[in-house]
């Protein structure tokens, strides 16, 4: 009987033993799982990045120069923007200088072959009735050229402008045609009469040159 009861002993505490066990791991595996959860839920915290919000996405193309190349881009600009007004300066002075001389030649027009080559009467302005065809054609030349050489030139002036100066410029031209066409015995009486007031001329001439001779003939005794 005491054996008996030693093993019933044993075989309560055995199971006493064992349902401790159990209850043990089953405590240590429940206090693993939860650390390891904290852990991993502290890792992902740690790890994941937080999102970003609002973040603009990169273009394309060449990313926007800085540092020093800003002044070497900024230097070639407007070193090319100089050369390019300098430019625009040099072509207007030659617009002008080319303007300038045909108004000098429309001026000079107006003065015939003869005041020109003769120092006598180089001072002595002719009208246009009295030149010769081919001196009234090189005067309207000399004139049709300056109107197109202005109106090219001129950045002011509207399409309508410079359409009528164009149909301006091509009637005096026309009428210049018209003109070279008189007949011959037409040009040779205004040779004629310019002949004849040259003439006229030299004739008035001569007798200044004479008056002047008797007035110095008479000055000489006295000096004497």
């Amino acid at each position: 009987m005491e054996r008996t009861g030693e093993l019933l002993d044993s075989d309560s505490a055995s199971s006493h033993m064992s349902v401790a066990s159990v209850n043990s791991k089953r405590v240590r595996k429940r206090t693993r799982d939860c650390a390891d959860s904290g852990s991993e839920s502290v890792l992902s915290d740690s790890v994941m990045p937080p999102p970003k919000v609002g973040a603009k996405k990169g273009g394309r193309g060449r990313p926007a120069t800085t540092g020093k190349y800003v002044g070497i881009g900024l230097s070639r600009r407007e070193a090319a923007a100089a050369m390019k007004a300098a430019a625009a300066a040099e072509k207007l002075e030659e617009d002008e200088r080319q303007i300038a001389a045909l108004t000098k030649r429309v001026v000079e027009g107006r003065v015939t072959r003869l005041s020109q080559s003769s120092s006598a009467v180089s001072n002595i302005d002719v009208e246009a009735e009295d030149l010769p065809a081919s001196d009234l054609n090189q005067r309207l030349s000399d004139a049709v050229a300056a109107i197109k050489r202005v109106s090219r030139v001129s950045k002011g002036l509207s399409g309508c402008s410079q359409k009528a100066l164009k149909e301006a410029t091509a009637s005096i031209l026309e009428s210049a045609q018209v003109l070279l066409t008189r007949t011959t015995t037409e040009e040779i009486a205004l040779l004629r009469a310019q002949n004849a007031k040259l003439v006229t001329q030299m004739a008035e001439l001569r007798k200044e040159h004479d008056e002047l001779k008797e007035e110095m003939k008479k000055l000489s005794p006295r000096a004497a």
